[in-house]
């Protein structure tokens, strides 16, 4: 297969790993190249789809930027429309079949962009300081 170009604006986390399970290219950097080598070991195609195999669970859909972005809104307001904390809302994307690197740390600065989910948050009620016992000067006082 002839190599093909890629745009800055094209690349995205997938383009080393499709590079290297397709056309097995590897980085310059022995470093990176290592790196990759051990993280495609968890990659794998299905048509021309990338997908993470899971621990236990099925195989994950690999979602570009813009996807993910579309998978957000949809499972947190799409049929649903549950308005969950936001690691109950990462570990549910993942139920769903899709992954991405940054999705925990994109969950919840969606969670926290989400005005319900602020509104309806459970608000922890534990004092701001710790609590000191006063002595008194004798007994039942």
């Amino acid at each position: 297969m002839p190599c093909q170009k890629i745009n800055k604006a094209e690349e995205s986390w997938t383009t080393p790993l499709i590079a290297y399970l397709k056309n097995q290219q590897l980085p310059e950097d022995h470093k990176e190249a290592r790196r990759l080598r051990m993280r495609a070991a968890t990659f794998t195609f299905m048509g021309e789809e990338l997908y993470k195999r899971s621990f236990a669970g099925p195989y994950l859909k690999c979602l570009s930027e813009e996807d993910a972005e579309y998978a957000l809104r949809e499972v947190h307001g799409g049929v649903c429309d549950e308005h969950l904390g936001w690691k109950a809302f990462a570990r549910k994307i993942l139920r769903q079949g899709f992954y991405w690197p940054t999705m925990k740390k994109e969950a919840m600065e969606f969670i926290q962009k989400c005005k319900s989910c602020q509104v309806h948050a459970n608000v922890p009620r534990q004092p701001l300081v710790a609590l000191t016992s006063l002595q008194g000067a004798w007994p039942f006082a």
